[in-house]
């Protein structure tokens, strides 16, 4: 888990009712591997599921390590704030919104709208 706006993440062995409602809160996020040189901290079941992605993209995985990236998490949700949309006079969808840093505008964009590209 990943404290919320931060990259200050803790295991969590039990998924407990403390747990969900913090979750829920929005105060804590599950955390995906950002892969690179170093160790993964994930443990037990976790691990087993990160590293048969590893071991199937071993060119992708090597390609990381030649670039020198680092091992860390990441949250696997963001939450944006202060959204607002408004359609202007020629028709034009304008989104106004705040993400933590980090984050991709176009990857809220592409959750809010739908298009027909696959």
């Amino acid at each position: 888990m990943v404290f919320d706006q931060s990259n200050s993440y803790f295991k969590t062995e039990q998924i407990d009712d403390s747990v969900l409602q913090r979750v829920k809160a929005g105060a804590i996020h599950p955390t995906g591997m950002m892969f690179g040189k170093g160790t993964n901290v994930a443990t037990k079941n976790v691990q087993q599921i990160e590293q048969t992605i590893i071991d199937a993209n071993k060119v992708l995985v090597d390609g990381l390590v030649k670039m020198e990236l680092s091992f860390d998490r990441r949250a696997l949700r963001v939450f944006a704030s202060e959204l607002s949309w408004r359609i202007t006079h020629d028709s034009s969808l304008v989104l106004s919104f705040f993400l933590p840093a980090g984050s991709y505008a176009t990857s809220l964009i592409r959750e809010l709208v739908a298009t027909d590209k696959k």
